[in-house]
C-alpha cells in the first residue's frame, strides 16, 4: 500500500509541475537601440608629444641651437657619423629672425645715408 501511495503522489506532483509550467514564459518586448554603422577606412592620426630619445648606448648629444624637432632623419639603432644630420628643427622662428635682422640692416643703411646727406646734424 505504501508503494502505491508514493507512486500516486509522485505522479500527481509531476502532473502539477507539468501543467503549471505551460505557457508561463514572459514575453519580452522588443527593445530598440540606437545603432551606428561602422565602416573600415585608412586613417592617419598625428599627435605631437614632448619626448626624450635614448639609444642602446648613452651618448650625450648637445644641440647647437634650440627649437622644436619637425623631423627625425635617423632611424633607431642606425649608425651615425660625426657631422651627420640627425634631426630637422622647425625653421619658421629662424627665418623670421633672419628677416628681422635684414630689415634692421636696411634701416641702419637708410640711417647712415640720411646722416651722410647732411640733413641731420651729427653729434
Amino acid at each position: 500500500m505504501k508503494k502505491k501511495t508514493v507512486k500516486a503522489t509522485f505522479v500527481m506532483v509531476c502532473c502539477i509541475l507539468l501543467t503549471g509550467c505551460k505557457n508561463n514564459q514572459a514575453v519580452m518586448p522588443k527593445a530598440e537601440y540606437a545603432t551606428l554603422r561602422v565602416s573600415s577606412a585608412d586613417r592617419q592620426l598625428t599627435d605631437t608629444y614632448p619626448a626624450t630619445i635614448r639609444g642602446r648606448q648613452d651618448i650625450d648629444i648637445f644641440p647647437q641651437v634650440g627649437g622644436f624637432i619637425s623631423e627625425v632623419v635617423v632611424k633607431e639603432g642606425q649608425k651615425v657619423r660625426k657631422g651627420e644630420t640627425l634631426f630637422i628643427i622647425d625653421q619658421v622662428p629662424y627665418k623670421a629672425a633672419y628677416q628681422t635682422a635684414e630689415a634692421n640692416v636696411e634701416a641702419a643703411k637708410a640711417g647712415v645715408s640720411t646722416a651722410s646727406s647732411g640733413s641731420v646734424p651729427l653729434p
